[in-house]
């Protein structure tokens, strides 16, 4: 096998943290390790179609580990195999020729892709012509397969919890049900990992279909047991069983649907029926009386003398933390 010399470094999609740490050690590991020399292609694929580079030394990525995003630039849609054609009326055309084309001229003998599942999509694509090709697993959703972590991931669980824990305090004080929305358009890594470092009391992912009247009687529950408050944690990708997308404005819907009068503040108390204890002989429990273990019940202070029961069952899609 013929040694590597020469290999050029990309990277594709959304800008996240950690990108620029990533051609940190890519460039000094060849640079200093294995004297490989190393071009830089601006702006993702884009830059590879068009042979637009710069060279990357050991000085040119100094001081850039702690910096955000990416200093090569990126392309978040461009696919050099898909490249829209002006004044055609959206026709696309295949420019993978001139990629090769850019790479030969330059003398590169192979490329290092930093980048999300659309770019290493790309970056399988160009290898399959003959193309050596590594590919660095970028992105916040952390759904690339074979990888555990993706670069860019530990920093959004990070923040979207701290969002989790700001919204707690304004929904307790308030006594509001608080929806935070975080990215996660096919995979709800996100919503799941902040949702439960954060203490939230559903998670919505798009993975599971939900449905709203099994949120809706999850915070009837929690009113039940006293609870004022409710935070819901929703993955962008989250659906319903009919396979219609979360919204903003499928939410504001929701009360209607799940037999909430449009005036009633988030903290009234629940109808009569959301917390009916279950019968003894109710053909559900199989189990007897006398062996069944009972929960505590909590009375709600503004409906006491109502006894209440443990929390019903949810329907799938909708996760509950203690």
């Amino acid at each position: 096998m013929t040694r590597i010399q020469h290999i050029g470094v990309l990277t594709g999609g959304g800008d996240c943290p950690g990108m620029n740490a990533a051609l940190r050690a890519i460039v000094k590991a060849a640079v200093c390790e294995r004297g490989i020399h190393v071009t830089g292609f601006l702006d993702g694929f884009a830059g590879l179609t068009e042979d637009r580079a710069r060279p990357l030394g050991f000085d040119d990525v100094a001081g850039i580990i702690a910096t955000g995003g990416t200093m090569l630039g990126t392309s978040n849609r461009y696919d050099p195999f898909r490249v829209a054609v002006e004044g055609e009326g959206g026709m696309r055309r295949d420019c993978s020729d001139a990629v090769l084309a850019t790479l030969a001229r330059r003398g590169v003998d192979g490329l290092v892709v930093v980048g999300g599942d659309g770019s290493l999509r790309i970056a399988d694509r160009i290898s399959a012509r003959g193309v050596p090709v590594i590919g660095v697993p970028k992105t916040i959703d952390n759904d690339v397969a074979e990888t555990d972590v993706t670069i860019g991931f530990d920093s959004a669980r990070a923040i979207a919890t701290e969002a989790v824990d700001r919204l707690r305090s304004t929904a307790a004080s308030h006594h509001r049900i608080m929806v935070l929305e975080v990215m996660g358009r096919h995979a709800g890594w996100i919503a799941l990992e902040a949702g439960m470092a954060g203490g939230s009391d559903v998670i919505l992912l798009p993975e599971i279909p939900f449905g709203y009247e099994a949120v809706a009687r999850g915070v009837r529950d929690r009113m039940c047991r006293g609870r004022s408050f409710s935070l819901v944690v929703v993955a962008e990708g989250a659906r319903s069983p009919t396979a219609a997308p979360w919204s903003a404005r499928s939410w504001r819907e929701a009360p209607s649907r799940c037999g909430w009068a449009a005036s009633q503040p988030s903290w009234a108390a629940p109808s009569s029926n959301c917390c009916r204890p279950r019968s003894a002989t109710s053909p559900s429990d199989t189990s007897s009386v006398a062996a069944r273990r009972r929960r505590p019940t909590v009375s709600s202070p503004r409906d006491s003398g109502r006894r209440r029961s443990t929390r019903s069952t949810t329907a799938p899609g909708v996760r509950w933390l203690p």
